[in-house]
């Protein structure tokens, strides 16, 4: 069982004889240690050779596979999957042994948690002094923070939007106005403040590159999309001045940062050098000589191939300083060649790095790591980064059984033992896929992982389950499981916090399940709880009570509506849906992404963005209110009837239409109350004048004192706590990105601040 988990399945005669004739990278703890380990997982690379001659040996077995494929020679008839129509059949004549695009669409989805609402202060007190009465970002773990759009220290907020950092001066809410603004470079997404400095994130397409950066590269040749991190020195908050740029090839999957030393990690898979795939099928008179052909095309891709150099694989850099005697320029491969891991099996091109940005010496460049895999799903304790990928096309790699691989890499990296580097521990290999960053916790030197495993081209349904690897010196080893949870369900929320467990599978109701962790070598379940619906995020309250979100629904599956529920699990064993709240047909960013929900326990208040469109009855809703529950009672709802407004037509018209941020109060007592609707509906029309698609897209919630600061992607509106009457309606400038024509626009619908302002 365990060495299933630690190597996965085989790979078959063709790929164990690949592997055999693939250069040996040293695995990573001296010049004799070049034999493959199963504690540690990866082999680290000597010199740039190596590095290069297992890329070329990946690139041609991608393209070999990819020429039988498109030509009818394939290792499987891609129309004759299997006789039971589970999988559908892979029409993509661009796939094969190593499909690049396998998981880096879900990236950010993540990408990615959230836990104590007052999280620790991560030395971002600048000038706030003792005044600590104030909310942040929402992070899964104390002491590890998390990027996002808005960041404050109680006196000053700062807003990453519309191609800007700007600073407020929040201090008093009723007063909050702009300070200063620093333009940064591109779609600007999220964040990072430490002390006086801030981090800020955005991504450009490589055409819209200014002709400073990377003067000597023809822009395509560069990834098509470009990661650039900007240093702000705050300072002067009046003038906020940009001190370090960096631009990466690549994606930014997600990053942390502890105690001021950031780790960003990224994920690129760049496409290599063109090739062919096709012949002429018809120009030639017999299988024979189509067969040379193919041959003849192999032959000429792998001279293409064997000719490229590294920088048509690894993701390059490029770095500005900025001083008082002008600009200085850098540039080069984003990890050295003896700071690259690969694995002991192919898993494609793709590469993810770790880079490493220590705040209090932002100008100066660390240690960057790099494996030869992907890696999409980021999580970290104090101690240690996680990143986890997917064998890359898991679903092509068949064993001699016939069984596929539909393992999950987990790569650990050491980032408490040396600040300026995040060193590579081990790796090990999971069943199935996770859902996002909450299917990662480390506790007592322990890793939970919570997985959805089997169905598809495997043999066996798809389940549930949790497995335990125990943190050692050499990496990560498995000690125990949970398996088997769940049949033919998959998991849609879950969350770990010390001994406790709580997974969310979905089918057709949900199920929430307690898991005693509590022994790291026999997890067992607790107990089980049908509600209609489904949760997709779970944020602890306290000890003995959950708050979720997600999708409302009956005994027939979910219904499509945003509700917030109120889970009992003080008898773990037997855990109780308490409270429920329907917002109707509505949609929520918190839903998906934690950093938008706001539960400040300090004031019993939840907070949660959303957009809601025309449903005209007096509550807004469109839905049964009672809200049915696994014992026939009904649990407490926003209305006090069931009915429909007769004339409610359903939604569409302007009226009714509602994008801002919901306020409830919570009570373990009475449950779910609602207190204001903040509207960023009526801000300006900078979103667009279809009032029902271009309503504003409301995203996050901070307080400050007695007063909410909620934001939306065109507005912050500044609300008194009790009085619920808002103090300031201040428009932001609005940044939207358009995927359709490669580029992006900026309509600036607000000017900073005339000077002395």
């Amino acid at each position: 069982m365990k060495a299933r988990r630690w190597s996965g399945l085989a790979l078959g005669l063709v790929m164990l004889s690949f592997l055999l004739l693939a250069p040996a990278c040293d695995q990573g703890g001296g010049d004799n240690e070049d034999q493959y380990s199963q504690s540690k997982g990866l082999y680290r690379c000597q010199n740039c050779e190596e590095v290069l001659d297992w890329l070329h040996e990946m690139a041609i077995a991608r393209m070999e596979r990819i020429v039988d494929e498109s030509n009818g020679q394939g290792y499987y008839d891609d129309d004759d999957w299997g006789d039971d129509d589970t999988a559908a059949a892979n029409d993509d004549d661009t796939g094969g042994w190593f499909d690049d695009d396998a998981a880096d669409d879900d990236m950010a989805a993540d990408d990615d948690d959230s836990g104590d609402d007052e999280a620790a202060d991560d030395d971002q007190s600048g000038d706030a002094g003792d005044d600590d009465d104030y909310t942040d970002t929402n992070t899964q773990e104390e002491g590890v923070d998390e990027p996002d759009l808005v960041k404050t220290d109680g006196n000053y907020m700062y807003l990453a939007t519309g191609g800007y950092l700007i600073v407020f001066d929040a201090s008093p809410g009723s007063e909050t106005h702009e300070i200063g603004r620093v333009d940064i470079e591109g779609y600007v997404t999220e964040m990072f403040l430490s002390g006086d400095k801030a981090l800020v994130f955005s991504r450009i397409y490589s055409d819209q590159l200014r002709s400073g950066v990377w003067p000597e590269v023809a822009r395509d040749e560069l990834y098509w999309l470009i990661s650039k991190l900007t240093v702000v020195d705050l300072t002067n908050r009046a003038e906020p001045a940009v001190i370090r740029e960096v631009f990466v090839e690549g994606e930014v999957a997600s990053s942390r940062m502890i105690d001021g030393a950031a780790r960003i990690v990224f994920s690129v898979d760049k496409p290599g050098p063109e090739l062919e795939y096709y012949i002429d099928w018809y120009q030639y008179e017999n299988d024979e000589e189509r067969q040379a052909a193919l041959e003849d095309l192999k032959a000429q891709n792998r001279a293409i191939i064997e000719s490229t150099g590294l920088e048509a694989w690894l993701p390059r850099y490029f770095n500005i300083l900025h001083n008082d005697s002008g600009e200085e320029a850098s540039a080069g491969q984003l990890a050295d060649c003896e700071d690259h891991y690969r694995p002991e099996k192919p898993m494609g091109t793709a590469i993810l790095s770790v880079m490493t940005i220590l705040m209090d010496d932002p100008t100066a460049r660390q240690v960057d790591i790099s494996v030869i895999a992907d890696g999409y799903i980021v999580y970290a304790s104090q101690g240690n980064l996680y990143v986890a990928g997917t064998v890359d096309a898991a679903w092509e790699w068949e064993s001699e059984s016939g069984e596929f691989d539909d393992t999950s890499p987990i790569h650990r990296f050491d980032i408490a033992s040396r600040p300026d580097e995040a060193v590579y521990v081990g790796t090990a290999y999971v069943p199935g896929w996770m859902v996002n960053q909450f299917s990662m916790s480390e506790w007592e030197g322990h890793l939970r992982v919570a997985v959805t495993y089997g169905g598809w081209r495997t043999s066996t349904p798809q389940r549930n389950g949790i497995f335990v690897y125990e943190l050692n010196d050499e990496g990560l080893a498995e000690v125990g499981s949970l398996e088997d949870l769940a049949l033919e369900e998959q998991i849609y929320a879950a969350r770990m916090i010390g001994p406790h467990g709580y997974l969310v599978t979905f089918l057709q109701t949900d199920p929430l399940f307690t898991v005693d962790l509590s022994n790291p070598e026999h997890p067992t379940m607790a107990g089980e709880l049908q509600v209609p619906g489904f949760s997709t995020y779970l944020q602890p309250m306290d000890d003995n009570h959950l708050l979720a979100i997600g999708q409302g629904g009956d005994d027939w599956g979910a219904d499509g509506t945003l509700v917030v529920s109120l889970f009992d699990v003080s008898d773990f064993a037997a855990p109780q849906l308490a409270w429920q709240y329907n917002f109707g047909w509505a949609y929520s960013e918190a839903a998906y992404d934690h950093h938008a929900f706001l539960y400040d326990g300090s004031r019993n208040l939840l907070a949660i963005p959303l957009v809601r469109y025309g449903y005209g009855d007096d509550d807004d809703t469109w839905i049964d209110d009672d809200t049915w529950s696994d014992d026939d009672t009904v649990v407490p709802d926003k209305a006090d009837d069931d009915t429909v407004d007769d004339d409610d037509t359903g939604g569409g018209g302007e009226e009714g239409n509602f994008a801002g941020v919901v306020v409830l109060n919570v009570s373990l007592a009475s449950g779910f109350s609602e207190l204001a609707e903040i509207d960023h509906s009526g801000i300006q029309p900078a979103a667009g004048s279809d009032p029902y698609y271009d309503l504003p897209q409301p995203r996050r919630t901070v307080r400050i004192g007695d007063y909410l600061y909620t934001i939306s992607d065109v507005g912050l509106v500044v609300t008194e706590i009790g009085t619920w009457e808002n103090d300031q309606e201040i428009s932001l400038p609005w940044e939207q990105e358009d995927y359709w024509d490669g580029g992006y626009e900026d309509d600036d619908v607000s000017e900073p601040p005339a000077d002395g302002d």
